[in-house]
């Protein structure tokens, strides 16, 4: 009688039940370990001894199941549960939680990747996401700084959050206007026109001055005689003005040839002068809608005088028909050459057919029955074209000049200044100072008041580097009852003049020249109802550019303008306001949130948001395969299968949740419950080996 292979067995029981009590205790342990998942023992057979074969049936006779004795136990494997644990709220950005499958990605010490479900994180001193416990780096994907874009299929690295170090700005390229623009008011005709005392040059005879007078030539008519003004080279003149009840910054002129630092203008001759003063005052000169006043033959600047104004009376054909070909005007009994017609005069038609557009005067044939044919250029190919009966006026082109010779209805060397139209564009209290000199150049005498509906607005734009900059909006009634070249509807149009104080002028090769405040425009239409129907430029149209040379800023800063939002319902004013715009100033990372797709969004002191990172998740065909490293971590191992990376949510991965922590999924009653049957199967192994114990003392006792 052998009573080994049952001690043998029980012997193999009490090792794999003690393996069971090791497992469950670990289990136990970490119950309130964060990601930890528990794990259970399955049990083999060790051997089976084989005392007697079966045999298979014959005949008559059933078949003989064999004889066989177990030896034992042993543990074949331990089995994970990645079953998903309880999310805790924990309210630290850092900590993170998988809701779903996946391990996080982490660098270890020798740059290998280890993979971990404990999303204990914190940001270390050099801003990077880590595992505080082993200094391991987070893995992800990190966003180009300059453009905050996370590249798809990216290479994998450390997820950098530079909190307090990461400044960003962001350039103007929309912007969108908003308000009630006053269509009921008075069409504007007239803009300012100012002319100076009379000015000659000192060396010819104090005769009056032209555009090629040297400045330090100037005297100024002072009553009987003349006053020299004793403009030196190297002089600076100051420009004081007021715009619509508002006053511009003051502007400095350098008297000389380049201009130094600190001043807005530069220039040798009343030309480049009178050039640099049409930028101070902002005056727009970029098409012909930027007209001034209706022209007048009065040589009294005190008196308006005979307009160019009334119906055409040419009769039908007056105009050539096909696109882009001049128009031909004529006016019965008109001798527009006498009345002071100038090449370059705008003729606007205000009602009728025509009403809206506008041509500029290329040529005046003058006939002796004095019915002048006038010959213009349109500015644009809208349609229809004006018939007979259309009303329109002749306006002087907006601009900044020396009165000459064939001006003779304004004072020979006189600065002519012709200011753009509306109430909002009016310049007054314009005075021109040689301050080395303590002399006032030349005063000025209004021609023209500024007239029509307008109304300016103030906006603040940012640059490249986020430098603020403002911006002036204006809007000028130009017509009623116009045709939309695009839609036919009949409406009304509106002009509008942007201009800045930082805007620069520069040469064509890029040489800055000084200041110059006009920076673009556009024109709106709104239907009779008051409701918004275009823009020109076309949308998003109504571009603004203004060059920001030595400023450390991409130059020119250019962006849209967006009216849609306007209307143009009768009112007793207008208003207007920049209702939004997308441009940013310096802000610096302040904090940081990480949504379910593990995108770390940055926020910034000045109200953005970007995108810095996107943390990685991996899957494993095999998870249980993988080898358990300790510290919550795990690595590749032969039956573990290759990673499956992939950001959260795709692919299959779970969702990170951002404040929480995934619990242990160890269910505490099932471990005790497992405990127990353990405990019990240990005691029976081990009365097992005690009967042995004692049947073979009985038998060594018979001896």
């Amino acid at each position: 009688m052998s009573l080994t292979p049952a001690m043998g067995s029980a012997l193999s029981g009490l090792d794999a039940q003690q393996f069971s009590l090791d497992t469950i205790g670990n289990n136990l342990a970490n119950a309130t370990t964060s990601g930890f998942k528990a794990s259970t023992v399955d049990f083999q057979t060790l051997l089976s001894q084989t005392f007697r074969l079966g045999s298979a049936p014959q005949g008559t006779l059933g078949g003989v199941d064999p004889t066989q004795l177990g030896l034992g136990v042993t543990v074949g494997t331990t089995t994970k549960n990645f079953s998903q644990g309880e999310l805790n709220t924990t309210g630290v950005t850092s900590d993170l939680a998988i809701n779903g499958t996946g391990f996080f990605i982490m660098n270890n010490s020798q740059g290998q990747q280890v993979y971990t479900r404990d999303g204990a994180f914190s940001i270390d001193p050099q801003g990077l996401l880590h595992d505080p416990a082993t200094g391991f780096m987070v893995q992800g994907v990190e966003a180009n700084f300059s453009t905050f874009t996370i590249p798809a299929g990216g290479p994998i690295g450390n997820v950098s959050i530079p909190v307090g170090n990461l400044q960003i700005a962001n350039a103007t390229k929309n912007a969108v206007l908003n308000g009630n623009l006053n269509s009921g008011g008075n069409v504007a005709n007239n803009g300012t026109t100012l002319e100076s005392a009379p000015l000659v040059d000192n060396t010819a005879a104090n005769a009056p001055a032209t555009a090629a007078t040297a400045l330090v030539n100037l005297s100024r008519v002072n009553g009987a005689g003349f006053l020299d003004l004793n403009i030196q080279a190297g002089d600076t003149i100051t420009v004081d003005a007021t715009k619509g009840g508002i006053p511009l910054p003051e502007q400095k002129f350098f008297v000389g040839p380049s201009l130094p630092v600190g001043y807005d203008g530069f220039g040798t001759t009343l030309g480049q002068f009178d050039s640099f003063l049409k930028e101070a005052l902002g005056i727009n000169t970029d098409n012909g809608t930027q007209y001034s006043a209706i022209r007048s033959n009065s040589s009294n600047p005190n008196s308006q005088g005979i307009s160019f104004s009334g119906p055409l009376t040419s009769g039908a054909g007056a105009f050539a028909p096909s696109t882009g070909a001049p128009w031909l005007l004529t006016q019965a009994g008109t001798d527009f050459g006498a009345l002071g017609a100038q090449l370059g005069d705008i003729v606007r038609f205000n009602s009728g057919n025509g009403a809206g557009q506008s041509a500029v005067l290329t040529a005046i044939s003058t006939t002796t029955t004095a019915n002048d044919t006038l010959t213009f250029t349109p500015l644009s190919a809208r349609f229809p074209l004006p018939v007979s009966g259309d009303q329109y006026t002749l306006n002087e082109p907006a601009g900044v000049g020396v009165a000459g010779a064939a001006t003779p209805w304004f004072t020979a060397g006189s600065i002519h200044v012709a200011g753009n139209a509306g109430t909002a564009n009016a310049i007054t209290n314009l005075q021109i100072q040689d301050t080395s000199q303590n002399v006032n150049l030349s005063p000025f005498t209004q021609i023209h008041a500024a007239d029509g509906e307008s109304v300016t607005s103030n906006a603040q734009v940012f640059d490249s580097i986020g430098g603020a900059h403002q911006v002036a909006m204006t809007y000028v009634l130009l017509a009623k009852g116009v045709v939309d070249p695009i839609s036919g509807a009949v409406g009304n149009t509106w002009q509008v003049f942007t201009e800045s104080p930082d805007s620069k002028l520069l040469s064509g090769s890029g040489v800055l020249l000084g200041t110059d405040r006009s920076t673009g425009g556009g024109q709106i239409m709104f239907s009779t109802d008051g409701q918004f129907i275009s823009q020109q430029p076309a949308s998003p149209g109504g571009f603004v550019t203004m060059n920001l040379p030595n400023q450390g800023a991409i130059t020119p800063l250019t962006f849209a303008t967006d009216f849609s939002q306007m209307t143009g319902f009768a009112n007793t004013q207008s208003t207007a306001f920049m209702k939004s715009q997308d441009g940013l100033a310096t802000g610096i990372l302040t904090d940081y949130q990480i949504d379910q797709n593990g995108v770390v969004k940055g926020i910034f002191t000045n109200g953005a948001t970007r995108d810095l990172a996107q943390i990685m998740l991996a899957r494993f065909p095999n998870p249980n395969g993988l080898k358990d490293d300790g510290a919550n971590d795990f690595s590749i191992a032969t039956n573990s299968g290759t990673p499956i990376i992939s950001a959260p949510g795709t692919q299959s991965a779970g969702t990170v949740t951002s404040g929480a922590l995934e619990a242990s999924n160890v269910d505490m009653a099932k471990e005790f419950s497992n405990m127990i049957v353990a405990e019990r199967a240990f005691q029976a192994d081990s009365k097992v080996i005690t009967r042995s114990d004692q049947m073979l003392d009985s038998l060594i006792n018979i001896v």
